[in-house]
């Protein structure tokens, strides 16, 4: 198939921009003016896109894209009055244009991509809000809910939670504690009864991949939760990290406060991708970390 990914010069975007090429699929990146590029496989047809429409329309008709894979996103937790444009440009304004171009150039597929901070009420199937960026991503799917409707589309949005693997060069969690673990720094940590649920990126591809298939064949608009394998608390996860690379962390427990709207509890609720679940646990995810050469 011709794709169209945003966000791959993200972590789960360029992963999923190589799992698609690992498919056979034709990868198309729309990117910005100043976006970083140099991660990403040259196999990667790139569009820098500029906010105008009828281009963005004309580039789908041209390079006959039949699938669009939105990731890009701006992720914020706790937001200042300064950064609302920033986030609704990123997390509104941008899906909306997308699926804008895709009704006019008749491209019938969009999957989505969706966050756990949109559900603050772990033991509730209904949309509750940790902070404005959850805020903008339910009502974008607002958006996609109209265009789908009246414009005869199809779409999946995948919820996923906290994702890590090699090469991670966010300075999350899991790639902290592997830096942290050969520097001996001391980590600032709050008290780590929180749970958190880590998915390995491979297992985030494959349910991309799975999701090109099934949006042929769904109605409207489904939403899909990639539950993890393992739900564990912050304290766990650094237990069975410190076990599988056989090294003590200089974790200060406690010596950070919880955020205002700390997740305590993850949301389970979602409903599974079909014929998705997570393979690699976190064992296996921290060797492969360990193993990689970013750390070696």
């Amino acid at each position: 198939m011709n794709i169209l990914i945003t966000g791959t010069t993200g972590f789960v975007g360029e992963n999923v921009a190589k799992g698609m090429l690992l498919q056979g699929h034709t990868v198309h990146s729309l990117i910005r003016a100043n976006s970083d590029i140099q991660y990403l496989p040259q196999e990667v047809f790139l569009y820098k896109y500029d906010g105008d429409i009828r281009s963005l329309f004309h580039y789908l008709k041209n390079n006959q894209i039949e699938t669009v894979i939105h990731i890009a996103s701006r992720f914020i937790v706790e937001h200042t009055h300064q950064q609302i444009d920033e986030l609704l440009n990123s997390n509104l304004r941008l899906g909306t244009q997308l699926l804008e171009a895709m009704k006019l150039a008749e491209v019938k597929y969009f999957i989505n991509t969706a966050s756990t901070w949109q559900n603050f009420e772990s033991q509730s199937a209904c949309y509750h809000p940790v902070n404005l960026y959850a805020a903008t991503k339910q009502a974008f799917e607002d958006i996609i809910k109209y265009y789908v409707e009246a414009c005869n589309m199809k779409a999946i949005t995948l919820s996923i939670f906290d994702t890590y693997g090699p090469n991670d060069r966010r300075g999350k969690l899991v790639s902290l504690l592997a830096q942290y673990a050969e520097n001996h720094t001391e980590l600032n940590m709050s008290s780590g009864m929180q749970e958190i649920g880590l998915t390995f990126i491979d297992d985030i591809v494959r349910a991309y991949i799975q999701s090109l298939e099934e949006v042929k064949y769904i109605d409207g608009h489904k939403k899909y939760a990639l539950i993890p394998k393992q739900i564990c608390t912050l304290k766990e996860v650094v237990s069975i990290f410190e076990n599988v690379s056989n090294k003590k962390l200089n974790v200060k427990w406690g010596a950070r406060p919880y955020r205002k709207r700390e997740v305590m509890n993850v949301w389970k609720k979602g409903e599974i991708l079909p014929n998705w679940n997570p393979s690699i646990d976190l064992v296996e995810g921290f060797n492969k970390i360990l193993e990689s050469n970013l750390y070696k």
